[in-house]
């Protein structure tokens, strides 16, 4: 019989034996089933039955009338819990795995807030990118799928995926689609987001960069040209130490924009981050596949025929950081993504 009280949330947890875990139940009010005992329902206080268990390693042969007269003797909790049937085998918890079910629950807890957190800022940036009067997805609504997993709903984007379009153009039109993307994202790194409070871009980017890296060393498959990446991320990461940080989309490519009547549309909001606007631009390499010509428009538009001189270094690194992380990634996608990647 374990028992953890949580007074703020009034919630009592209760395990019994192997075959009731973390039952969550009210205090004082606790039916966890029936103890079968010459065909006699028993109750028994709960102080009483963790003398029972305490006092013997056989469980079903302890005489319960003692364990309750043993309890009324001594200052018990008092509150009367019926049951469930008891095992043969007496529970041994330990004081490590008490302290490990607390890292657990509160574990669960800090999970619920920052899903909770999640939900609310995307809510919120999807609204932003709505009040901007781009052609995008408007939310419709917004909730908790599960304790890891939240759900969003938005309207239908008419047109087709620009991944297909911009191949059907002429190299001016796939130009000129591209300039009118370079200007939609321009835009939507204006939303206001508080970067106060966030954690600097060299820092987010050298977390980051631990994680991919460990991945990199694990991944069964050989990713060309490893070392060299990893040495060219390592010497050239100083580049971003001062980078300002901006709403981002984050997956910002032909894949994820869509052509109607000759206009772009945006969908797949749900990756944006607070980071490095120029990390936006990291996938190019779908845009190009689909046309060398949408890129450059892309580029073009967004920073107006003035490409500062910092951009492509820059965009180098994080060119190989995606290569880095690429093939890691396609392995839960399967073969063919794998293969795209050598």
């Amino acid at each position: 019989y374990v028992e953890k009280w949580f007074p703020e949330n009034n919630i009592r947890y209760i395990s019994v034996n192997d075959g009731i875990d973390n039952i969550k139940l009210e205090p004082k009010e606790v039916k966890v089933g029936n103890i079968e005992r010459d065909d006699e329902e028993v109750t028994i206080s709960a102080q009483a039955l963790e003398n029972l268990m305490s006092d013997s390693d056989n469980t079903s042969e302890v005489d319960i009338d003692e364990a309750e007269e043993k309890n009324s003797s001594s200052n018990g909790l008092g509150d009367i819990y019926n049951m469930g049937a008891v095992t043969e085998e007496k529970p041994v918890i330990s004081e490590p795995e008490i302290t490990s079910i607390e890292k657990s629950l509160d574990k669960i807890e800090e999970q619920h807030i920052e899903i909770s957190e999640k939900m609310t800022n995307l809510q919120t940036e999807i609204e932003e990118v709505e009040k901007l009067g781009l052609n995008a997805s408007k939310p419709v609504c917004f909730g908790q799928l599960n304790e890891t997993e939240l759900y969003t709903v938005l309207t239908w984007l008419d047109g087709e995926d620009a991944e297909v379009a911009v191949t059907k153009l002429t190299e001016k039109e796939a130009y000129d689609l591209g300039v009118e993307a370079g200007k939609v994202l321009k835009v939507l790194h204006k939303i206001p987001v508080d970067t106060e409070s966030e954690m600097s871009w060299f820092e987010k980017y050298q977390t980051k960069m631990v994680r991919k890296l460990k991945a990199l060393e694990e991944c069964p498959v050989e990713v060309p040209n490893k070392d060299m990446l990893k040495d060219y991320v390592t010497n050239n990461m100083h580049l971003i130490e001062n980078r300002a940080q901006t709403f981002t989309h984050a997956d910002f490519h032909v894949g994820n924009l869509i052509v109607h009547e000759g206009k772009i549309g945006v969908i797949d909001f749900d990756k944006n981050v607070i980071a490095d606007p120029y990390d936006e631009f990291k996938p190019y390499i779908w845009n190009v596949r689909a046309s060398e010509y949408f890129e450059t428009g892309l580029l073009n538009g967004y920073f107006d025929n003035k490409i500062p001189d910092d951009f492509f270094p820059i965009l180098a690194l994080y060119s190989a950081e995606y290569l880095i992380s690429f093939i890691p990634w396609a392995l839960k996608f399967g073969g063919e993504q794998v293969e795209k990647g050598l």
